[in-house]
């Protein structure tokens, strides 16, 4: 059952406010009936509701429920059909909506920019796993029912390997270092932390400096596109990896990752093990994503959602004066 509190009522009411205001592509033919605005409110019911996670479910939801219908604008609900056509055709639009409430953490001095943390998290599929022997030959068994086939195969040094997708944010931290997140990406989980991460680099702040990273993200490509240098030379950013242990010499690049890595004090190396692991593991408990209930593009836009309701959740928790992290009472009210 969902508490209809003035906490959520605010919570969904920030879909679209906060932040660079964002303009619906042009598109041809008839316009949309529903706004991508009321329509992400409805999908954030999702996340907190769990017999709405699914296109049935959510139409069921809020044909029963006339106050949440007026709280997320709606005078007339629409077909689950629609529900399921309009959310897989917003992956780019939940990823603008990320990036314009990270810039709005940014304008409103949340957060610091000298030093960003990325790293990736999986999610299992929806369904059964697909043996990789299969997966390599494009071949489904018969008794192998409803698998995600959009998914891969990730390997987590916590659960071992996940048939599933991989998140990928990229958090600032706040004066009590906190990671803040201020973009997302989300692939299948085969998809390696290094290639995600160089598609994410034009999004980044121009202010940013110092970007802490595991041993995956050794890749020469990827520091020559982030590392900055002024016309005298200086070094401007820089990444801060640990380098993987490896027989002979190393080559030029990776002994400049060294000679960074031994600069920077052991402190801030140690923010990105001892601050995203309980990110990770908070948000995925906020909203169930452990393991994700829609498949394919579905699914990626799920996490999408996810994470935009998390930042959502942080600036509200923000505006209200509580923990940064709060969230039971979205779901049980404020007592």
């Amino acid at each position: 059952m969902i508490v209809i509190t003035e906490s959520l009522r605010q919570w969904l009411g920030l879909v679209g406010r906060v932040g660079p205001r964002l303009k619906e592509p042009p598109r041809r033919g008839r316009p949309y009936v529903y706004s991508a605005t009321i329509l992400l409110r409805c999908y954030l019911l999702m996340l907190i509701y769990p017999p709405a996670r699914s296109w049935s479910g959510l139409h069921r939801l809020l044909m029963a429920h006339v106050l949440l219908r007026r709280m997320v604008g709606l005078s007339a609900v629409p077909h689950r059909t629609t529900f399921m056509r309009r959310f897989t055709a917003m992956e780019y639009a939940l990823k603008q909506h990320i990036w314009a409430m990270g810039v709005a953490f940014v304008m409103a001095g949340y957060v610091e920019l000298h030093v960003l943390i990325a790293d990736g998290s999986l999610h299992q599929a929806d369904g059964p796993s697909w043996p990789a022997k299969y997966k390599a030959q494009g071949l489904v068994p018969d008794k192998l029912r409803h698998v995600d086939q959009g998914a891969g195969w990730g390997k987590s040094p916590y659960h071992g390997w996940v048939w599933g997708y991989r998140s990928h944010p990229v958090v600032a931290l706040n004066a009590a270092l906190e990671p803040i997140p201020l973009l997302c990406d989300v692939r299948a989980a085969d998809v390696q932390d290094n290639n995600i991460l160089r598609d994410q680099l034009p999004w980044l702040p121009d202010s940013a400096t110092a970007l802490l990273l595991d041993s995956g993200y050794e890749d020469e490509s990827l520091l020559q596109a982030w590392q900055q240098r002024d016309d005298d030379g200086v070094l401007q950013r820089w990444m801060i990896i640990d380098p993987k242990s490896r027989p002979g010499q190393p080559s030029d690049w990776r002994q400049q990752l060294q000679v960074w890595r031994s600069l920077e004090e052991e402190p801030l190396y140690r923010l990105r093990a001892c601050r995203m692991e309980p990110f990770f593991a908070h948000w995925k408990a906020a909203f169930d994503l452990e393991r994700v209930p829609l498949q394919g593009i579905a699914a990626r836009c799920y996490l999408l959602l996810g994470l935009y309701a998390y930042q959502l959740l942080i600036w509200s928790n923000r505006l209200a004066q509580r923990p940064t992290y709060a969230y039971r009472h979205l779901f049980f009210g404020d007592s």
